[in-house]
């Protein structure tokens, strides 16, 4: 991020860091979230290269088209196992495994200079006099209890009666 950008972001009270420490990310969760990136990131681009469609890794896989989208995503529900899996399923070498997953470390999977960003204080992000709170601005809830007089319960009696038809 830009140095100009940064501090006109600090000064309006926006947060600026990295996504471990917005995440409260140890080391090593971090380093397994990146390799699981650049598993992910490498079962897309060997299946582009091999001209492979989804459906035709998941064949290869035993799997089905849906998880080999998540596999490429590297969604939380997909095993390290499976990601490793599609990845030899592609022609990969234990060689180009140990690759990507040394490379994990070295370079981010974000795209460079991105940080995240955290939202200055509520009452400061609006701007132009909008509702502080909503409960603030809510009318306080008085609950309506009606009380039925015997003729006001006979008379809903009839109503319902009536339109119901003969039976």
């Amino acid at each position: 991020m830009r140095a100009d950008k940064r501090s006109r972001l600090e000064a309006k009270g926006w947060n600026v860091g990295t996504a471990e420490e917005f995440l409260g990310l140890t080391p090593e969760e971090a380093a397994l979230v990146e390799i699981r990136l650049k598993l992910a990131d490498g079962v897309r681009e060997r299946r582009k290269q091999r001209r492979l469609t989804q459906t035709e890794l998941a064949k290869r896989l035993g799997s089905s088209q849906s998880r080999v989208a998540k596999v490429e995503t590297a969604d939380e529900s997909v095993s390290l196992d499976l990601l490793v899996r599609s990845f030899l399923a592609l022609g990969a070498t234990p060689s180009d495994l140990a690759e990507v997953l040394s490379s994990a470390g070295r370079q981010s999977h974000a795209p460079q200079g991105i940080k995240s960003l955290t939202a200055p204080p509520a009452e400061e992000s609006r701007p132009y006099g909008a509702a502080k709170r909503t409960a603030e601005c809510l009318p306080e809830f008085t609950p309506r209890v009606e009380t039925s007089s015997p003729t006001s319960a006979s008379a809903r009696t009839k109503r319902r009666t009536s339109r119901s038809g003969p039976t």
